[in-house]
């Protein structure tokens, strides 16, 4: 069952760098205990970033119930128009969408730092360092 967990997208950890400083990065997955064993040891140099990793079997809910997305934002004390969502399941994007979140599938990776580009949350510096990587 630990096949589940995919390559780590090229350029990530430099992403993740790039937006410490500036945004609040927090993590939303739906989970069970057993894998949560396993992630928060595989990634924890990933996760080390991110303020929040917020699981579905502490939330009660699963994406792409609206519930889980609505506890999300309310841990992180925001709200869907200031949040964007990464995934790489279109129905979990359509959740995160309908609660007003901008969301953008996690696809080929310049695609995704492409549309982060255009959102603005990349600089020109950031956005072609993580070109270079690709």
């Amino acid at each position: 069952w630990n096949a589940i967990y995919l390559e780590n997208l090229a350029g990530i950890e430099i992403l993740l760098k790039g937006l410490y400083s500036d945004y609040k990065l927090a993590a939303l997955s739906n989970t069970n205990i057993s894998h949560e064993k396993v992630w928060k040891e595989q990634y924890k140099d990933l996760f080390e970033p991110f303020e929040q990793i917020l699981a579905s079997h502490h939330l009660g809910a699963v994406k792409p119930e609206k519930i889980i997305y609505e506890k999300a934002l309310s841990m992180l004390e925001t709200i869907g128009e200031k949040t964007i969502f990464l995934d790489d399941k279109i129905e979990n994007i359509e959740g995160a969408e309908r609660e007003g979140i901008t969301g953008i599938l996690m696809e080929a990776p310049s695609k995704v730092y492409k549309r982060l580009y255009e959102l603005g949350v990349l600089t020109e510096e950031l956005y072609q360092q993580l070109l270079k990587v690709l």
